[in-house]
C-alpha cells in the first residue's frame, strides 16, 4: 500500500499525482478513486469512500491523527481540509491494513506554507486580502500545522514521526525529494515525472484563475514583523520537522549516492514537461484539457508514460 499524507499548500496536488502514478504502473487499486480504501477498516460513508481491495493508493487530505488535531478552536484550522467524515486515512485504519505501507510526505517552510495558505482560501476574493486580514490571521494561526498533520498519535515526537513515514520530503527541493522516494520504492524515475499544478495565471479545478501572491519578503512590514517575532517561535515544532526532513533528505542522497540520479531526473523532466505541457489552461482547467488519473492529479499522464521504457531501461535500482 502507498498512502500520501497531503499537507495542504506544499504541492500536494503534485504529490498526488506522482502517488497515483506510482500505484498506476505498479499495480495498486484506487488509482482513479478520490478515497480508495478497503472497506474492513474504515467507516463506511459510500459518498467518500470507494471500496478497493489491497494494495491500494491513498492520496488525498486527512490528518494521521484526527481526534487530537483541534487542540483548540483557532480560524486556521477553518482553511485546512482536516478531517472527512470517513477519517482517514488515521492510523487506526492503517494499521489494520494486512498487507505493509509505505507512507510519505512533503513538508515546507512554515510561513510560506501558511501565507500560501490564506492566499488560497481567498481565491476569487483577493480585494478582502488587505495588511489587516493577514495580520488578524497570523495573530490567530494555530501553531504547528505540519507537525500535528503528520503526527501518527497525540503523544507523538519527531522520532515517533520519522520512524512513521519511508519519506519526509521537502517542497524546496521537491525533484530530489521525488528521486529519493523512487531509489526507496525501487521503481523508475519515469513514475516520477508530473507537471506544475495551480501555477499563477491558470484555471484551477473550481475554475478560479491562480493570481500570484506576494512572497514573504514582499509582504508588508508588519506582516514580515509578525513573520519573524511571533509566528516563528510559536511554530517550533513545524521548523525542527523542515530542518529534520533536509538533514534526512541530504544523508539519502549521499548513502544511496543519488547525485547522479538527480541530474538525470531534471533532465529528463525538464524534457517531459516541454513535450507534455497542456496548453489553454489560462483559459481552462487542466482536468478539462488532458486526462488526469482523478481531478487535478497526475494529468496528461498518458504523455509521461512514453518515458517509461528508456527510463526502466536505464534504471539501476529497479527491481
Amino acid at each position: 500500500n502507498l498512502i500520501f499524507v497531503r499537507i495542504p499548500k506544499t504541492a500536494s496536488t503534485t504529490g498526488c499525482g506522482v502517488s497515483r502514478r506510482i500505484a498506476a504502473h505498479h499495480g495498486l487499486n484506487g488509482v482513479f478513486d478520490r478515497r480508495g480504501w478497503p472497506s474492513k477498516t474504515a467507516v463506511l460513508d459510500s459518498k467518500l469512500v470507494t471500496w478497493v481491495p489491497e494494495p491500494i493508493v491513498f492520496a488525498d487530505h486527512g490528518v494521521l491523527e484526527p481526534d487530537h488535531f483541534h487542540e483548540s478552536f483557532s480560524v486556521t484550522d477553518l482553511l485546512l481540509p482536516v478531517a472527512y467524515p470517513d477519517r482517514l486515512p488515521r492510523m487506526a485504519a492503517i494499521r489494520a491494513l494486512q498487507l505493509p505501507t509505505f507512507l510519505w510526505t512533503v513538508v515546507r517552510d512554515p510561513a510560506k506554507r501558511a501565507m500560501s495558505n490564506l492566499y488560497y482560501a481567498f481565491r476569487g476574493h483577493e480585494s478582502l486580502m488587505n495588511t489587516a486580514t493577514k495580520v488578524a490571521f497570523l495573530q490567530t494561526f494555530h501553531p504547528n500545522v505540519m507537525f500535528r498533520y503528520t503526527r501518527p498519535t497525540a503523544e507523538a515526537t519527531l522520532d515517533d514521526l520519522f520512524s512513521t513515514y519511508g519519506l519526509v520530503g521537502v517542497l524546496e527541493r521537491f525533484d530530489e525529494s521525488l528521486v529519493v522516494l523512487a531509489a526507496t520504492l525501487k521503481v523508475p524515475l519515469s513514475d516520477m515525472l508530473y507537471l506544475p499544478s495551480k501555477e499563477d495565471g491558470c484555471k484551477n479545478e473550481d475554475n478560479v484563475t491562480i493570481i500570484r501572491h506576494p512572497s514573504t519578503d514582499e509582504e508588508p512590514q508588519v506582516v514580515q514583523d509578525l513573520l519573524n517575532s511571533k509566528f516563528r517561535p510559536e511554530n517550533q515544532l513545524d521548523y525542527q520537522l523542515l530542518d529534520r526532513a533536509n538533514q534526512t533528505l541530504s544523508n539519502k542522497i549521499v548513502q544511496m549516492k543519488l547525485e547522479p540520479a538527480i541530474k538525470t531526473f531534471k533532465h529528463l523532466l525538464a524534457r517531459a514537461q516541454k513535450d507534455c505541457d497542456v496548453p489553454g489552461q489560462e483559459h481552462d482547467p487542466i482536468a478539462s484539457l488532458s486526462k488526469c488519473y482523478y481531478s487535478d492529479n497526475g494529468c496528461n499522464y498518458e504523455c509521461f508514460d512514453k518515458y517509461d521504457a528508456e527510463s526502466r531501461a536505464s534504471c539501476t535500482w529497479c527491481d
